[in-house]
């Protein structure tokens, strides 16, 4: 029996923070370029579209009661059994309007399984490297945030359990915009005559 721990007050290794991947919009369209099947192409934009989670489209947890075209938005079912609302943009918007038009029972009905292997393949395809479907979550964030959203809302879009998760993962963005956010001071400051 041991009296004392044998590694106590040895430090953890430093935990260093992986950084995220997301396609930049050269990569977005080189991705969509060469997608051959449109179920894909309507599948990939969708998640640009929304920021799901990779179950959060497929036929298991995204029916068409989920789609609400009269408040324009879509209903994602996410961890933990946690709801949240995404409003429809005009690209999901016209997405889901003709997939619902064409009878679909289920607005995406693809096996993740086969999924996951397709789109790796469409990735290969577009020479992007290192990328998976949460790559595409990842994409949505990213391009809101470049966008100038604020992090609060985009963190709300995410469904992240907190602001501070969201700014943990976008943080290198967060610091490139808060940079050229500084610089408006410079006018106010001028110092040349």
């Amino acid at each position: 029996m041991l009296i004392s721990n044998p590694a106590a007050g040895i430090k953890p290794p430093r935990y260093v923070p992986k950084p995220i991947r997301f396609l930049d919009p050269d990569e977005v369209k080189r991705l969509i370029e060469v997608v051959d099947d449109p179920n894909y192409k309507d599948l990939i934009l969708a998640y640009l579209n929304t920021g799901a989670r990779r179950r959060e489209l497929l036929s298991k947890d995204f029916s068409w009661s989920d789609v609400q075209f009269d408040l324009n938005r879509v209903r994602l079912n996410g961890k933990g059994d946690k709801i949240r609302y995404v409003p429809m943009n005009a690209v999901l918007r016209e997405i889901l309007e003709r997939r619902k038009a064409e009878g679909l029972e289920f607005p995406f009905s693809m096996d993740y399984h086969w999924m996951f292997k397709k789109i790796s393949k469409y990735y290969k395809a577009a020479k992007i490297e290192n990328a998976n479907i949460h790559t595409l979550r990842k994409t949505f964030g990213s391009l809101l945030i470049a966008q100038k959203v604020d992090v609060f809302r985009v963190s709300k879009l995410l469904g992240h359990s907190s602001v501070t998760v969201t700014q943990q993962h976008y943080t290198d963005i967060l610091k490139d915009d808060l940079e050229t956010t500084i610089g408006c001071l410079e006018s106010i400051f001028d110092t040349k005559d």
